[in-house]
């Protein structure tokens, strides 16, 4: 018989039966004071890290440095437009037009254009 087999089957005394019910209750108390002090630690750990952020946000340095100006930025966009602009009038007036794609950027096309939307 093994030294475990051996504590195990043996009659408990009545103090040591006592002790180990007192542990048992020790410990599920502080269970307990560790789940109340779990559960009101998240709310102030969530508004801990909220103000936090807040923080962050208007502790940052003002002068800040753009990899691309916004004027640079205004200009690139304004160049995009035009030329997917132009490319799409290319591209429609080709397939739905007469086929010469270049002769939607003609001014005299566009006057013809105009003269038919008034009706003269």
């Amino acid at each position: 018989m093994t030294y475990k087999e051996d504590t195990a089957n043996r009659p408990a005394s009545q103090n040591e039966e006592n002790q180990i019910e007192e542990t048992r209750t020790q410990r599920r108390k502080q269970k307990a004071e560790e789940k109340k002090e779990a559960s009101a630690g998240k709310s102030g750990k969530k508004w801990a890290r909220l103000w936090a952020r807040i923080r962050a946000m208007f502790s940052r340095s003002k002068t800040s440095v753009r990899m691309v100006p916004i004027w640079a930025r205004l200009l690139i966009v304004l160049a995009l437009l035009i030329i997917s602009i132009t490319a799409g009038l290319l591209v429609g007036y080709s397939l739905v037009g007469e086929g010469d794609s270049l002769g939607v950027l003609s001014l005299e096309r566009w006057r013809e254009l105009y003269h038919f939307i008034q009706g003269e």
